[in-house]
């Protein structure tokens, strides 16, 4: 079991099979709709079984494990 900490996000849900991908977009620096664009603190959370991927971007076009322009409180894996 998975239990993700989204206080401050929004987040879309995609599930393709038993891959589940969580993107957030930050209540503050961003308009909480669950989609991610150019200058919100986002978070792409992908799960497949207990297997969990953190992706983010703030600045940046592409994901990267780790956005130095990334200055939020993170979506966290509990």
């Amino acid at each position: 079991s998975v239990t993700l900490n989204t206080n401050d996000y929004s987040c879309g849900v995609v599930q393709s099979g038993s891959v589940i991908t969580f993107t957030c977009d930050s209540v503050f620096d961003g308009n909480g709709d669950g989609v991610c664009a150019s200058g919100e603190s986002c978070t792409r959370l992908t799960v497949d079984g207990s297997s969990v991927t953190r992706m983010e971007k703030n600045s940046r076009e592409e994901w990267v494990a780790s956005d130095d322009s990334y200055f939020l409180e993170r979506v966290g894996v509990i």
